[in-house]
């Protein structure tokens, strides 16, 4: 599995967002309250069920070895991730409930996107 190039999808997008949004390779995944002891052959066979896996990142913590808790990965089509997302957040992997969303999502448009900042305007 390839990995997923953490500038493919800006942090900032993701979290002001309502839809979710394709990013080059495909539809993300993010996963937490990963144990940390999970590996990558641990996602691969709980999420394939869903669709092939186009990429796949466990970052591991330096100092132990072990995993940071959480991962990020694609699937080629919508309905793929839609499907490992609706099955998967909430379930528990390794005796461990996981939380499953997006990876990256379109930003707010209209009224609500605005800055709301008071130095915005201040002259």
């Amino acid at each position: 599995l390839s990995h997923i190039n953490s500038s493919s999808c800006a942090p900032r997008a993701c979290a002001m967002a309502e839809r979710p949004a394709k990013s080059r390779e495909g539809w993300g995944l993010f996963v937490s309250g990963l144990p940390n002891e999970v590996e990558e052959d641990d996602l691969d066979e709980a999420f394939r069920p869903f669709g092939d896996l186009t990429s796949l990142h466990l970052p591991l913590d330096r100092m132990t070895g072990f995993a940071k808790g959480y991962c990020m990965l694609e699937y080629r089509t919508h309905a793929e991730a839609l499907a490992a997302l609706s099955a998967m957040n909430g379930s528990k992997l390794k005796g461990k409930p996981i939380e499953v969303d997006w990876l990256c999502k379109e930003p707010q448009t209209g009224r609500d996107a605005r800055s709301r900042s008071p130095h915005k305007n201040a002259k």
